[in-house]
């Protein structure tokens, strides 16, 4: 079937009632110079010779050939052959290709650069490009879309005619009507013709070749298959291929953003939306610029599910939504939420003190790496976990930091700060606990010596307790010569040679954690009076003194 059978005229006007007849637009009047005739005039004139017929009948001319010079022929501003009126770059980011010419090369555009007659924009996934006029009008092409600008022409003083094609994605057109000046603003689909003059609207078309028109703002009026529908600010339709339009349908407020938080410190950054009535989905947009046009992350999502991204560099940004209802409509745009998003700098990862670690002290010393761009750190230590009144709320310079509590459970914390003063997240609370130590023993006695057996005591410490006892031939314990554990408060030893030594003792409770030493205690082991050797002598002498005699 011919493609011409689907093509459906969508005409978009400033004014209810404007005729869509040819040359409802400006007329321009020529001079007829000395020699000229109609011919002549329209081959040097007209955009297509062929249209001098229609001079002919608008002058209601008697004779074509008969013209006198200094008359004046009124031509149809739209008829003109005109000069090139291109477009220019005006904002470019992410993936884009300029053609400029069919079997040309793609590259990327730069802003100043022109757009001419017959140049093609494609745009990637993360691509944004706007395109401004000499009058102030412009458009932007969205991420995923290609565009062609078919024809741009300056007709007289008074006209411009631009065409453009619309083969895939998205286009948001501002239309700039000038005082005293016309002009003819086409945006054509695989399935449609946009028509604008003096008004803001969005053309859309899907993978179907549905094509979609939401004005936001003007008077729209919408013509397909011979049928047409006005359109007022705030409306919309669509066009399905080889189907009259759609019946207008107000557009859908945008949905409201839940709990934007003032900075965001962490990553993803999750936003909610409220619920609006007939909406079946939403788009979310985030972008470097209120005008919406530096994108940097945009979703299409079901209605309740949260807008989520990660992986942004720190700095300001700002979002926005649009409702989309069961059409595909998009609605009325948010306006532009501003967000900050700063990650640095990042928390510290905390060495001690360790998570549900228990320690045997009134003091705990926080330890944890530095940071990279951090002048400095803030921690808080609290008995609760939402750090509401921090028992310790302390900045410090260094990595490490020693602080006196007293026993029971609690929970620490430390975020880096900035050099402009700003503090990053906080990192994950760690909970631990400073838990009473076992006693130190006290000796029951001096040590008790049977000539055999040392029989070293403690007092009792009480049920659960284990004890250490470390008997050594010098005082700093480095000689040791017993280590040992046992379950009552003593220990018995071979009784040792003689000389000078120590003994300390500590108690562990019933988890395996050890107190502290008590105070080094020495006793000393006396030499004995070797009374057996002497027996042995005196029978040795007897015997010699017997012989003898």
């Amino acid at each position: 079937m011919s493609t011409m059978k689907y093509v459906m005229i969508l005409t978009v006007v400033c004014t209810a009632g404007l005729s869509l007849e040819a040359h409802a637009g400006p007329l321009v009047g020529i001079t007829v110079a000395p020699g000229d005739t109609l011919r002549t005039l329209c081959r040097q004139h007209l955009e297509n010779p062929d249209s001098c017929r229609e001079i002919y009948r608008l002058n209601h001319m008697r004779n074509p050939d008969l013209i006198r010079p200094g008359q004046r022929v009124m031509v149809p501003a739209e008829l003109l052959r005109g000069i090139p009126a291109e477009g220019v770059v005006s904002f470019v980011t992410g993936e884009v290709r300029y053609y400029r010419a069919a079997g040309e090369e793609g590259r990327p555009p730069q802003v100043g650069e022109s757009l001419e007659e017959g140049g093609r924009l494609e745009t990637g996934g993360d691509g944004t490009v706007e395109v401004t006029f000499g009058d102030g009008s412009s458009f932007l092409l969205k991420p995923d879309s290609v565009l062609s600008l078919v024809r741009s022409r300056q007709k007289g003083d008074e006209f411009v005619l631009r065409n453009l094609f619309l083969k895939t994605g998205r286009v948001l057109s501002r239309i700039r009507k000038a005082t005293g000046h016309e002009q003819r603003y086409n945006i054509r689909t695989p399935s449609a013709v946009a028509g604008a003059r003096g008004t803001e609207f969005r053309v859309s078309v899907d993978e179907e070749e549905t094509t979609r028109s939401e004005v936001l703002a003007g008077t729209v009026a919408v013509e397909a298959m011979r049928r047409e529908v006005m359109l007022h600010e705030g409306e919309g339709t669509g066009v399905r291929k080889g189907e009259i339009p759609a019946p207008p349908r107000p557009l859908l407020p945008p949905p409201r953003p839940l709990g934007v938080s003032p900075v965001y410190k962490s990553e993803p950054v999750r936003i909610g939306f409220s619920t609006v009535a007939g909406a079946n989905a939403l788009r979310a947009t985030l972008a470097r610029d209120g005008e919406m046009r530096a994108v940097v992350r945009e979703r299409v999502m079901p209605v309740g599910e949260a807008f989520e991204v990660s992986g942004l560099d720190d700095g300001s940004y700002f979002l926005q939504a649009t409702s989309i209802d069961e059409k595909g409509l998009e609605g009325k745009p948010l306006a532009p939420v501003p967000v900050v998003i700063r990650l640095n700098p990042m928390p510290p990862n905390v060495e001690a003190p360790r998570e549900g670690a228990e320690y045997r002290s009134t003091t705990v010393t926080a330890r944890w790496l530095r940071v990279g761009g951090a002048t400095g750190y803030r921690i808080q230590i609290d008995g609760d976990h939402s750090f509401t009144s921090p028992l310790v709320d302390q900045r410090v310079e260094g990595v490490e930091q020693k602080v006196e509590l007293g026993y029971g459970s609690y929970h620490f914390r430390v975020a880096s700060v900035a050099p402009d003063g700003f503090q990053g997240e906080w990192s994950d609370a760690l909970s631990f606990s400073l838990v009473k130590p076992p006693p130190t023993p006290a000796p029951a006695g001096a040590p008790e010596d049977d000539g055999k057996q040392m029989r070293i005591r403690v007092r009792d410490a009480g049920k659960g307790i284990t004890y250490r006892f470390q008997v050594a031939r010098d005082e700093q314990f480095a000689d040791l010569l017993q280590d040992t554990k046992v379950e009552v408060p003593e220990l018995v030893i071979p009784r040792p040679d003689a000389g000078t030594y120590y003994v300390r003792t500590l108690c562990i409770d019933a988890k395996g954690n050890e107190g502290s030493f008590s105070p080094p205690q020495s006793f000393v082991i006396e030499r004995r009076f070797p009374y057996g050797m002497l027996g042995v002598a005196g029978g040795i002498v007897g015997l010699i003194i017997g012989l003898v005699l």
